[in-house]
């Protein structure tokens, strides 16, 4: 493997994670600035028309949903990290290991977890999402895919080392 290319995507997943950090924080920062105020008409909110809130118990609710999208992101951080570990695995020259195609089941099950998750949120809130379904549901199948052919090349590593 080229090493400069593991270099190039690692720190494309790091943009990524500070991408997701960022603008997690950018769109759930008025909710906990309203909050702190104990005001729920704030003038951050005039930005998204679905925003607006008519009465207190709507914010909290509102306020319930916001959090819970919020904090669902961390799947995807944890998955990210897994992927960035996993790179590094490869830097070593260590392909078909269990340990990596474990590591891109786990990060498929995240993203698959993640879009299951904005799903049944949106059902509630049709708010804004960070990352979008469509490319969460992608990218989560994609990495499920690639991890079920990484454990079938290790199976069969596995099973050629025994012949020899």
């Amino acid at each position: 493997m080229n090493k400069r290319n593991l270099k190039y995507q690692q720190i494309i997943v790091l943009l990524f994670i500070a991408g997701i950090l960022y603008y997690g924080w950018l769109y759930y920062h008025p909710w906990i600035t309203a909050l702190i105020k104990g005001s729920f008409i704030d003038k951050d909110f005039n930005e998204m028309s679905y925003n607006i809130i008519k009465s207190e118990s709507g914010f909290y609710m509102r306020f319930f949903w916001q959090t819970l999208r919020f904090l669902s992101l961390s799947l995807l951080l944890v998955g990210m990290f897994k992927y960035f570990n996993l790179i590094q695995e490869f830097e070593k020259k260590c392909l078909f290991t269990e340990m990596n195609y474990k590591a891109l089941m786990k990060c498929g099950n995240l993203f698959m977890m993640y879009s299951a998750i904005i799903f049944m949120i949106r059902l509630f809130d049709p708010g804004k999402n960070i990352i979008g379904f469509g490319l969460t549901v992608f990218i989560g199948s994609t990495l499920l895919t690639f991890g079920e052919v990484f454990k079938r090349a290790y199976l069969n590593k596995k099973e050629n080392d025994l012949t020899i």
